[in-house]
């Protein structure tokens, strides 16, 4: 999340602005993590959309993250960050991706 001094070199962005947008930003934030609280299954496009929103949207960077679903179910077993980037530069390697999860089928 951009901090306050970030937002003030924006033109027309003063402290009081800043705080605004700062104050908004976190209020969103918190209000798709309450949803996705109340809808833990990623059962559906914009149940995936609002739970990464909660964890990514605010990153300095583009990061490319993996989320690990129960099929059956569609709960959420795990989310890990695989790699970060810029809008035209990212190093995806599914094999860097898929050997840590075969791995952990094979054992458990």
């Amino acid at each position: 999340m951009p901090s306050a001094f970030a937002l003030q070199d924006e033109r027309g962005v003063g402290k009081a602005r800043a705080s605004l947008l700062l104050g908004i930003s976190e209020l969103c934030r918190r209000a798709l993590s309450e949803k996705t609280r109340e809808r833990p299954l990623l059962n559906s496009p914009g149940a995936v959309e609002d739970f990464l929103r909660t964890q990514i949207d605010t990153r300095p960077t583009e990061v490319f993250v993996c989320l690990y679903l129960d099929t059956r179910h569609h709960q959420l077993l795990d989310i890990r960050e695989e790699t970060q980037g810029t809008l035209t530069r990212f190093a995806v390697y599914p094999r860097e991706i898929v050997r840590p999860r075969c791995r952990s089928t094979r054992r458990g």
